[in-house]
């Protein structure tokens, strides 16, 4: 009988802690595919043949996560970051390949930090993840 009891307990406590109501915060995290969210600033460079791939937002942290896949090889997508970054008002800090990686990042005083982290992808094909804020 003490089983059953904590079984129904544990249950009633997972389906209250599950259950969405009025009461759930609208800061919660976002998933999305194939757009640019509107977290990230809208003069942030994103190279004209990127393909977007999936998105993450979380208010909470004030953190965007986009990821892109770009058909040029890494050294190419990490200038194109480094001059157009620069181009747009923000500072690159650090830019230095990591093996078959390359990671910037960047600042600029009136937007959260961030950093793009570049890999190679299928042949001719980079992948870059954009992360800006959760500092």
């Amino acid at each position: 009988m003490t089983f059953l009891a904590a079984v129904l307990a544990l249950l009633v406590v997972s389906l209250t802690a599950c259950s969405g109501d009025a009461s759930t915060p609208t800061g919660s995290v976002e998933f999305g595919e194939g757009e640019i969210p509107e977290t990230v600033p809208d003069d942030f460079p994103i190279p004209p043949e990127a393909v977007i791939g999936a998105t993450l937002v979380d208010p909470a942290r004030d953190y965007t996560e986009v990821i892109l896949r770009v058909r040029a090889e890494l050294g190419e997508v990490a200038l194109y970051y480094e001059q157009n970054l620069g181009a747009k008002g923000w500072e690159v800090t650090r830019s230095e390949p990591a093996g078959e990686r390359w990671e910037i990042e960047f600042t600029r005083s009136d937007d959260p930090d961030g950093s793009v982290e570049l890999s190679v992808g299928a042949t001719g094909v980079t992948q870059a993840v954009v992360t800006i804020g959760g500092t």
